[in-house]
C-alpha cells in the first residue's frame, strides 16, 4: 500500500476541506480510512459509478504503486 503523507484522500481529511469541495460542487470518494488504498478506490469506482476500465496517467511513483497493489491483487485472485 502506498504511504501518502497528504490525508486529503482518506477519511482523515478535515471537515473544512470537505466543505470547500462541496462549495465548489466537486464530488469525492475516500480512498481508505487512514492511508490511501488503490484497491479501495478501484472498488468504489466500480460499485458507485459502474467504471470497469481506467486510464492511469501518472508518473513513476503513482503508476508503480497502483500496479504493485491492484495488479498483485488481480493476479492472486486467479
Amino acid at each position: 500500500m502506498m504511504n501518502v503523507e497528504n490525508k486529503q484522500q482518506t477519511e482523515l481529511v478535515s471537515d473544512a476541506y470537505l466543505a470547500y469541495l462541496k462549495n465548489l460542487v466537486i464530488s469525492y470518494i475516500f480512498g481508505g480510512k487512514e492511508s490511501l488504498s488503490f484497491n479501495v478506490v478501484v472498488e468504489k469506482l466500480k460499485n458507485l459509478f459502474s467504471i470497469d476500465e481506467l486510464i492511469l496517467e501518472g508518473g513513476g511513483l503513482l503508476n508503480g504503486s497502483f500496479l504493485n497493489e491492484v495488479c498483485n491483487r488481480c493476479v492472486s485472485d486467479k
